[in-house]
Formats: C-alpha cells, sequence, structure tokens
C-alpha cells in the first residue's frame, strides 16, 4: 500500500508527410503521392530502460487515365513497412531476450469506371495484397536457447522462438448504379458482388539446439544453467519438436448486395438493401508448426 517513486514514460515521436499531385498528360492522366514516415522513442517502465523504438514508412500512389469521356482507368499501389526494436514491453524478458518485429504490405488496385449514361455507372475492381508480419530476436541467433530463470520470472539468454507468418489476398468486386426516375418517385438501385481468395500460413521455429529448447534455470536452489555445462546443470528443460503438421489456411469470402436509395417525395429518402455474405476456411499445407 506504500506509494513508489517512479520516472514518467519518457518517449519521443515523429511525423513526417509529404503529398504531391497534378496532372502528367493534361487533361488524360494524373497521378497522387503521399507518403508518411513515423519513428518513436519510448522508455517504457516496465522495459527498466530498453527503449522500444519504432520505425514504419507507408505511402500510396495512383494513377488516373480518362480514356475516353466515359471511360475512366485507374492503378492504385499501396506499401508499408515498421521494424520495432525491444518488441516485448511487459518488462519479463531482459535486454538478450528481447524481439524484433517486422511488418511488410503490398497491395494493387486496378480499377475501371463505365459510365454509358449520365444515368447508370459500371464499376470493376481487381485487387492484390501480401503482407508478412515477422517476430524474430534481436539477438539474430537461433542456435541460442531461452532460459527462464524461475526465481525473478524473468526470460534470458534469447528470445523463443522466429514466428514468420505471410499472408494473401486476391479478388475483385463489381458495382452496377441505375438511376430511374419517375416510378414512384426517383431511384437509386446498386447491385454488386466481390469475391476474394484469401490465404495465410504460419511457421513457429522455436530457438535452441535441434528443434528448440527452453532451459529453467534456479540460482537458489543451485541450478546455475549454464552453456558451458551443456545446459546440464539446469533445473529442467522443454523441448519442442517438429512434428510437421501444417499450419495454414485458404479461404474464400463472398457476397452480394442489392440497394435502393428511394425519394418518393423531395424531403424524404428511403434507403432498403439486402446483402448475402459467405466465408469459408480450410486448412491447407501452406506452412508447419514446431510444438
Amino acid at each position: 500500500g506504500e506509494e513508489v517513486a517512479k520516472e514518467k514514460r519518457n518517449f519521443m515521436n515523429h511525423e513526417l508527410a509529404l503529398t504531391a499531385g497534378g496532372p502528367l498528360v493534361q487533361e488524360k492522366l494524373w497521378y497522387m503521392v503521399a507518403l508518411t514516415g513515423t519513428s518513436s522513442d519510448i522508455e517504457y517502465e516496465s522495459l527498466n530502460g530498453l527503449p522500444y523504438i519504432s520505425k514504419g514508412l507507408s505511402g500510396i500512389g495512383k494513377l488516373t487515365w480518362f480514356a475516353a469521356p466515359d471511360i475512366t482507368l485507374q492503378y492504385q499501389l499501396n506499401a508499408s513497412g515498421s521494424d520495432i526494436d525491444n518488441y516485448e514491453t511487459s518488462g519479463l524478458y531482459a535486454e538478450e531476450a528481447q524481439a524484433q518485429y517486422n511488418s511488410k504490405n503490398l497491395g494493387h488496385t486496378f480499377t475501371a469506371r463505365f459510365t454509358p449514361s449520365s444515368t447508370s455507372a459500371v464499376e470493376v475492381k481487381l485487387g492484390v495484397n501480401n503482407s508478412n508480419i515477422d517476430v524474430k530476436p534481436m539477438s539474430g541467433s537461433e542456435d541460442e536457447p531461452q532460459i527462464l530463470d524461475v526465481n525473478q520470472g524473468l526470460y534470458l539468454n534469447n528470445y523463443d522462438s522466429v514466428d514468420i507468418y505471410p499472408r494473401g489476398r486476391l479478388g475483385g468486386s463489381l458495382k452496377v448504379t441505375q438511376l430511374v426516375d419517375g416510378f414512384l418517385g426517383d431511384h437509386r438501385f446498386k447491385v454488386g458482388g466481390e469475391a476474394w481468395r484469401v490465404s495465410d500460413s504460419r511457421d513457429l521455429l522455436f530457438t535452441g539446439p535441434g528443434d528448440g529448447y527452453q532451459y529453467l534455470r534456479d540460482t537458489d536452489g543451485g541450478f546455475p544453467c549454464t552453456a558451458e555445462a551443456n545446459y546440464e546443470d539446469c533445473l529442467g528443460y522443454t523441448q519442442y519438436t517438429d512434428v510437421g503438421d501444417p499450419l495454414g489456411h485458404v479461404g474464400f469470402v463472398g457476397g452480394a448486395f442489392v440497394q435502393d436509395d428511394w425519394r418518393p417525395m423531395s424531403n424524404l429518402t428511403v434507403s432498403l438493401g439486402l446483402r448475402y455474405d459467405i466465408d469459408t476456411n480450410v486448412a491447407g499445407e501452406l506452412g508447419h508448426v514446431k510444438q
């Protein structure tokens, strides 16, 4: 119940954003580019002075081509990435047992818009997106094992695993809009659908000899757990075995909708709609886990 003096969290954040756009060919081809860079240096109370350092960069680029008065084509590129040092902020990890987080994302979107008349429009989109989230030891070593000090409840020597997690998304959508006037008021009908193939896989590789070990240290009990003794002076250990089981999924996500924005009078609009979605997820041989 006593108060303990504690310094407040220190942090320094920076952000820089740049945007540019305009015509490459007047009235025909336009571009837009936006970039954002961020950095953070945080001293969490639980990290005992270790800096939590995060750096990120994200951007979007877009080209719009007015191919004809009734046809517009557009390509959009999305990309982002981030790196975080000393990712585990719980304070249960010593400096040499910290993790590094890395993420990357790259997406492409193609859009075609067709307006055959002033009352109708068709939009088609195709897209592909791939991302990767990896967590690995700051030490860069997969051979050094992790040690858990049971007296302090502290992880030592190395981070426990290398976690590789890629994901993907591929598909597209179709939307048709039609305006109808004078039929019990004015209507804006929309009908469309989308379909996406989604996939993910995960490799969890534990650090240490062979397929991975985690050792227990109990210095108060006479178990110092040292590399010099080939870890035979440890209190105990957990051994990981590569069982070869797949840990991956391929799924299908789809949907269809119909919508009507009905305006029976000038000061009243009623929105009516129906949507149906489907989501399937099937295990596939996209990766494996060591357990």
